[in-house]
This record gives structure tokens, C-alpha cells and sequence, in this order.
């Protein structure tokens, strides 16, 4: 399948431009995605920021175009800190089924420590309520679509992580959860944590898991520590040396994905920052560039 994804705005981030997508650049970025997924089954379209919900209008003109002008398979993601999701936004997002990816970092003291809103207050009630509407939203057999990306600057921290599901009861255990470690900055201090949060206590938390018969309360642990484990038991072995090797899982840019920015630049990824663009919406892509 096909991956394009829509920037938004970049709030904080200097490298990034701070102008939000037009309406006309969006539909002009469907009409690229289309015009080159034409031998595809599958299109994915999806929407990041900065925080994309900022610009809901525009990407809600952005699917009923893409709905309006194919009939082929196409399915939408996005990713969104969730403070601005309210009833009419989720509705929409669970209309078209899109798969929603909520920046949460945890419980409410270790979210607030690094996800500020601009008055200074912590964002996790903001991103509570969005979440939750969200959630009632969607039905139950939906709510796999939506998961929670719990970025942590330390291991130990993954062993807080399930207290959300202590804190908030009605978050359901269908919704998938990640932690995603983050390299922190020099001299940053993180907290101290209790005793319980020890080196390694997740990891014997999990491994402790492994030998009981009930189901855990989340998919956390097992998300965390198994998922290298089962891509390294089911990557590709072979006999004797080879020459060439078929692509595993990973994206290509410009073939199996392209990002386009607010301003209608081609980039190769919506996670690569400092690559330049590949070309733009109305030159189309630079091969010049992408050679060098």
C-alpha cells in the first residue's frame, strides 16, 4: 500500500514551518497520492503535526475529497495529543474509521512532567477528556484502532506506566499501548522514583507475567519487552550468502511513502528531520535531489 502523510503545524520546533495546510494544498496532496497509487490495493493517508487537530477543517475536507474521488481502499490515521478532540471531531474519526495514535506518557504525574500547554499547565486532563470521548465513540470492536504512544526518557519508568489503567478505570483494555524510549537531553534531571521502580522491576514484572494464567490488566509490558524479541524470531534466514535482500517491513520512501509539508513540499518521511525536500506539489519530484 500507499503511506502519504499531511504536515500540519510544528508549534515548538524551530525547523519546521508554523504555517498550517490549506484546504487547496491538501486536496491537491490527495490528487498525488491517487495519481500514483493506482496499481495499489491499499492507501493510506495520514495526518500529523505539531498537533493536526488545529487544522480539523482542513483535514476533514481532506478525506471527503479522497472518498468523493476513488473508490479504492483507503484508510486514514492520525496522531494527536487528543486535547482538542471533543464529540463532533471524534464522530468523524470514528465515521471513517480512522486509526487514532494519542501521545500519552503515562499517569498524570509522569504526563505533566513534559507535556505542558502554552499557559504552563499540564496537558493530561485536557488529553483525559479527548481520550475518553474518543473511546465512547468508537465501539468496543473498534477500539483497537485506537492506541496510546507513552514516550519515557527512562526503562525504569515503563514499570509506572500501568498505573493509568489504576487511575482511569474506564479506559478500556482493548486499546493498544506502546512505550517508546526517548533520548533525553544533557543535564536534564529526571525524578526519583520509589524503590518499586528500581532498575530492570518492569523487566521482572514481565517475566513474572510469563508464568501466570490470568490475562494482564494491559498489553503494555508485553508490547515493550517482546517486541524485539519477536522480530528477531521471525526475521528472514537463509541457507547461504545473497546478493540482494527483499525490503522487511520497512518503509520506502517515495515508493511505499512520501510526507508532504504544509507547504506542499515533498519530504521522504514524516520522522526524518533535516533531509531536504524531494521536490513539491507543483514541480513534482526532484530525482536530481533524491540522487544525490
Amino acid at each position: 500500500g500507499a503511506l502519504l502523510g499531511f504536515g500540519g503545524s510544528f508549534p515548538g520546533h524551530r525547523t519546521h514551518s508554523s504555517l498550517s495546510m490549506s484546504v487547496d494544498t491538501a486536496k491537491r496532496s490527495v490528487d498525488s497520492a491517487l495519481g500514483h497509487s493506482d496499481a495499489t490495493e491499499k492507501i493510506v493517508i495520514g495526518f500529523y503535526g505539531g498537533e493536526p487537530l488545529l487544522a480539523f477543517d482542513t483535514l476533514q475536507a481532506a478525506v471527503l475529497y479522497a472518498r468523493k474521488k476513488t473508490s479504492q481502499d483507503i484508510h486514514f490515521s492520525i496522531t494527536t495529543n487528543a486535547t482538542l478532540i471533543d464529540k463532533r471531531i471524534a464522530q468523524f474519526l470514528k465515521e471513517h474509521e480512522f486509526s487514532v495514535l494519542v501521545s500519552i506518557d503515562g499517569p498524570k504525574r509522569l504526563h505533566n512532567l513534559f507535556r505542558v500547554l502554552p499557559s504552563g499547565v499540564g496537558s493530561y486532563d485536557a488529553a483525559m477528556n479527548g481520550l475518553q470521548i474518543l473511546q465512547d465513540s468508537y465501539p468496543a470492536d473498534l477500539h483497537h484502532k485506537i492506541s496510546l504512544n507513552m514516550v519515557i526518557p527512562a526503562t525504569e519508568w515503563t514499570i509506572c506506566l500501568g498505573e493509568l489503567w489504576d487511575n482511569e478505570p474506564w479506559l478500556s483494555s482493548g486499546i493498544r499501548a506502546q512505550a517508546t524510549p526517548a533520548d533525553i537531553p544533557a543535564g536534564l534531571q529526571l525524578p526519583v522514583f520509589e524503590p518499586k521502580s528500581a532498575p530492570n522491576a518492569a523487566r521482572r514484572l514481565w517475566l513474572a507475567s510469563l508464568k501466570k494464567t490470568e490475562v494482564p490488566k494491559t498489553e503494555l509490558l508485553r508490547e515493550y519487552f517482546e517486541r524485539s524479541l519477536i522480530a528477531f524470531h521471525q526475521r528472514r534466514t537463509f541457507n547461504g550468502y545473497r546478493k540482494t535482500f527483499p525490503p522487511n517491513g520497512c518503509c520506502i520512501p517515495g515508493s511505499r511513502k512520501v510526507f508532504i509539508e504544509a507547504g506542499g513540499n515533498y519530504r521522504i518521511c514524516e520522522r526524518a528531520q533535516g533531509v531536504p525536500s524531494i521536490g513539491n506539489l507543483g514541480t513534482g519530484i526532484d530525482l536530481r535531489t533524491i540522487k544525490h
